[in-house]
């Protein structure tokens, strides 16, 4: 059969649902796995101008409250040629534009998918959160990617895919894709330390006779090797809007999805945020950054590594959170002209952060 003719078979089929099951499992399966895959459908794709798609898988939306979760994604043309983000679930339907578009290709090309393609295994009686789940992408050339899998609630593409609608979408000021009970909720403790430079920054919460305090100490990393000379930690009150205003720091980088979607690397020590695990990557004796949130709706964050990307990726949050904390014991100092109030002597025992998991 001729590639182009072959391919675009392979697309309509999953225009159609893949044989109709798309969800609920495998009508004609009947028990055990059923595969279809055409061995001699081509793993390369020549071509970079996606010209439609659809993507269908549910994902762990635990983090946002939300269980396991199905998504049907489409790019097509609406009955005017305008080309369109549409979510079968939601009823969501936005103008796409080609930023978009180039955004789905690259996680095309960064997955692999294209080695995918023409793959049509599946298991039937499993779970729906494990039911088939599917991708088909055509391009300008006529050439195209179809793959029929089992669902798996953590797959990288399938992750990335629903990053970048759900963040289009809020973009275009649409709130379909990402809970707003994220986007609303307020942080309650935070606790972070961050080693870089051959300086170490401590921010933690404490409870005083006063009220609760924020504590904040800037020393030498390796202050028996680099310097004798330490801060004296120092704190302030707690005002009012500090956690609203950690808060929208940490939510504008979406730090509680990148969190969960990158849970199954945490061992290794990376976070999300754009690091990918690295094999051969060791961890620094001269990076290191742990963090400690506790959120109003009952969820925790735990962040501890010594991985330079891992930190790297992290790095807009972090600098964002010193700066807004430097602000604060800034603006302290310079109502009375004196510094805050230290919390000892000589600065040896600096408070130390919950270990991860606290």
């Amino acid at each position: 059969m001729n590639v182009v003719v072959r391919s675009a078979l392979f697309f309509m089929i999953g225009l159609l649902g893949f044989g109709g099951h798309a969800w609920g499992g495998c009508k004609a399966c009947g028990g055990g796995v059923t595969d279809r895959t055409d061995p001699d459908a081509p793993k390369k794709i020549v071509s970079r101008e996606l010209d439609g798609l659809r993507a269908y898988f549910a994902l762990d939306m635990s983090w946002a409250g939300m269980g396991f979760k199905k998504f049907d994604f489409e790019l097509a043309k609406n009955d005017q040629g305008v080309l369109e983000l549409r979510e079968r679930g939601t009823g969501l339907a936005l103008p796409a534009d080609r930023a978009l578009v180039s955004d789905v290709q690259k996680i095309i090309a960064k997955r692999g998918l294209a080695s995918m393609n023409g793959r049509y295994r599946i298991t039937s009686g499993l779970p729906y959160q494990f039911a088939p789940c599917g991708l088909s992408a055509r391009y300008v050339s006529g050439e195209s990617i179809t793959f029929v899998v089992n669902n798996s609630p953590s797959a990288a593409w399938a992750q990335d895919l629903y990053r970048i609608f759900a963040m289009y979408a809020l973009s275009r000021g649409s709130e379909a894709l990402y809970p707003r009970s994220v986007v609303d909720s307020k942080a309650t403790r935070l606790d972070y330390e961050l080693v870089r430079n051959g300086e170490r920054f401590r921010v933690m919460q404490a409870i005083a006779e006063e009220g609760p305090m924020i504590i904040r100490s800037v020393t030498a990393a390796k202050p028996r090797t680099v310097a004798k000379e330490r801060a004296k930690p120092k704190s302030v009150p707690v005002s009012d809007d500090y956690f609203d205003r950690v808060s929208r720091i940490v939510e504008s980088h979406h730090l509680a999805m990148e969190y969960a979607f990158s849970r199954d690397q945490h061992g290794r020590g990376y976070y999300g945020m754009g690091a990918e695990p690295d094999a051969g990557e060791k961890d620094s004796d001269d990076v290191f950054f742990s963090m400690y949130l506790v959120q109003d709706n009952g969820a925790v964050i735990s962040i501890k590594t010594r991985k330079p990307s891992a930190v790297a990726a992290l790095e807009g949050m972090i600098n964002q959170l010193l700066e807004h904390d430097a602000q604060i014991f800034a603006s302290e100092r310079s109502e009375d002209g004196t510094d805050p109030s230290p919390l000892s002597d000589n600065g040896e025992n600096d408070p130390a952060l919950p270990s991860a998991g606290k």
